[in-house]
C-alpha cells in the first residue's frame, strides 16, 4: 500500500471543474406521496450495498467524494472550506469503505482488498494505517458501529452463506450471525434508534426488508420496493433513524417509509445510469436526495434545508462516489 500526501497541485482532469447550475438532464422537484408498486419477483440486476456519506472533515456534513479504482486515489472535495484532499490510499481491484474507525469524529480513507480480505485504514487522527485481515474473497464489506462505542467496526456479509461477520472495535471480539440469504442485498442501519448498527438486508425477489434490531434481538420486516430498485440507507426525517428507501432507476424516482410516522413520500431526482449516494450535505441532520451521474462526473443535491439544488462536477467516468 502506497501512501501520499495530499497536494493541491494534482489535477483531476477535468473533474475539479464546479458548476452551480442545475442541467436539464436532472428531474424536477415535484413531490408526491405515494407507495412503490407492487414488487416482482425478477433479481435485482447488480445489488451493491449503498454506503452512508462521510463526513472526511469533521464539520457535521458529508463532503463530496470520489474514489479512483485506476489509480487508488481518494478525491474529497470539503464542505468546510472548497478545499481538496487528494490521496492515493488504495489500488485497482480494492473496494472504498469511507468510515470513523479511530473515533474522532472524521471518516478515515478505507480501501478492502477482495484478493487477500485484508482492510487498509488510513487514520485522520495520527495520519498512522491500520491493516486487518478480516473476511474472504467473494465477501461485501460493510462498516458500521455495531457495538456502540462511537467508532466503526469491520464487518463483512457472505453471500454464499447469508452470514454477518462483525470484529468489534470495543473489545477485538466477533460476531457470527447468520441473517439473510444468497440474493439479498446487505443494509445495515440503525433502524431502531440505540445508536448501534442493525443487521438488515434487503430482498430483491419480494422487495422486502428484514431487520435484526440490535436493541432486542428481535426481527423486523418491511415489504417496501421492487425488483430492478437499488435500497439506500438515510435518516430522511430526522428521528435519529434509518428510514426504509430504495431508488428506482427506471424513473429516477426515490420511495421514502418515513420511521417517524410510517408515512410514505416519493420524489423525482436523477435518472437512469445514476448512482445514489444520500448524505447531509446541508448539516440539517437529515439525509439529502442526492445523485451522482457517471457520465459527466456530476453531483445533483436536492437540499432537506430550504429545497434547493446543488450541482457540482466532481469526478469522472470510472470513478466511485463515496
Amino acid at each position: 500500500m502506497r501512501k501520499r500526501k495530499t497536494s493541491p497541485a494534482v489535477r483531476m482532469g477535468a473533474a475539479c471543474a464546479t458548476a452551480l447550475a442545475v442541467t436539464t438532464g436532472l428531474a424536477g422537484p415535484a413531490v408526491a406521496d405515494a407507495k412503490p408498486a407492487p414488487p416482482s419477483r425478477a433479481a435485482l440486476d447488480g445489488g451493491a450495498p449503498q454506503r452512508l456519506r462521510a463526513d472526511f472533515d469533521g464539520d457535521g456534513r458529508a463532503d463530496t467524494a470520489v474514489w479512483r479504482p485506476s489509480n487508488g486515489t481518494w478525491y474529497v472535495l470539503r464542505s468546510s472550506n472548497g478545499g481538496q484532499t487528494i490521496q492515493q490510499w488504495g489500488q485497482p481491484g480494492d473496494v472504498p469503505v469511507a468510515a470513523d474507525f479511530d473515533g474522532d469524529g472524521k471518516a478515515d480513507l478505507t480501501v478492502w482488498r477482495p484478493s487477500n480480505g485484508t482492510w487498509y485504514v488510513l487514520r485522520t487522527t495520527d495520519g498512522g494505517q491500520t491493516i486487518q485481515q478480516y473476511g474472504l474473497s467473494g465477501d461485501v464489506p460493510l462498516a458500521g458501529d455495531f457495538d456502540g462505542d462511537g467508532k466503526a467496526d469491520a464487518a463483512v456479509w457472505r453471500p454464499s452463506n447469508g452470514t454477518w461477520y462483525v470484529l468489534r472495535s470495543s473489545n477485538g471480539g466477533q460476531t457470527i450471525q447468520r441473517w439473510g440469504e444468497s440474493g439479498d442485498v446487505p443494509v445495515p442501519g440503525d433502524f431502531d434508534g440505540d445508536r448501534r448498527a442493525d443487521l438488515g438486508v434487503w430482498r430483491p425477489s419480494n422487495g422486502t426488508w428484514y431487520v435484526l434490531r440490535s436493541s432486542d434481538g428481535s426481527p423486523a420486516s418491511q415489504r417496501w420496493g421492487e425488483s430492478g430498485d437499488i435500497p439506500v440507507l438515510g435518516d430522511i426525517d430526522g428521528d435519529r433513524r434509518a428510514d426504509h428507501v430504495v431508488w428506482r432507476p427506471s424513473n429516477g424516482t426515490w420511495y421514502v417509509l418515513r420511521s417517524s410516522n410510517g408515512s410514505a413520500a416519493s420524489q423525482r431526482w436523477g435518472e437512469s445510469g445514476d448512482v445514489p449516494v444520500p448524505g447531509d450535505f446541508d448539516g440539517d441532520r437529515r439525509a439529502d436526495f442526492v445523485v451522482w451521474r457517471p457520465s459527466n462526473g456530476t453531483w445533483y443535491v436536492l437540499r432537506t434545508t430550504d429545497g434547493g439544488q446543488t450541482v457540482r462536477q466532481y469526478g469522472v467516468a470510472g470513478d466511485i462516489p463515496v
